[in-house]
């Protein structure tokens, strides 16, 4: 299965909020909350946007992969994650370079 979290308002993606979206994961399976849980290797988010790019209402942001039945709690963290204003910030190279 997989639910497409889309976006509620346009204007860029001023940030992500990187724990909202580890939980949000932990919860569709790809993570354990107790040493022995089990993980569901085809569970885990893909991100389609992010931070410093535009969004239009309507576009998907991300897209959960799970195999339960609800995944409520995950949805609401990963829409609540992605944080969008009028103004573009962030988009920064976090490489500045590749010693070899």
């Amino acid at each position: 299965r997989r639910t497409e979290i889309i976006a509620e308002q346009g204007g860029y993606v001023t940030g992500i909020n990187a724990s909202d979206i580890g939980y949000a994961a932990m919860y569709l399976g790809a993570g354990r909350q107790k040493k022995d849980d089990r993980l569901d290797y085809s569970a885990g988010i893909r991100l389609e946007k992010f931070v410093g790019d535009r969004v239009q209402p309507g576009e998907v942001l991300c897209i959960l992969k799970h195999n339960k039945e609800d995944v409520a709690d995950s949805i609401q963290l990963a829409q609540s994650a992605f944080q969008i204003g009028p103004v573009k910030t962030g988009g920064e190279k976090h490489i500045l370079a590749v010693i070899r």
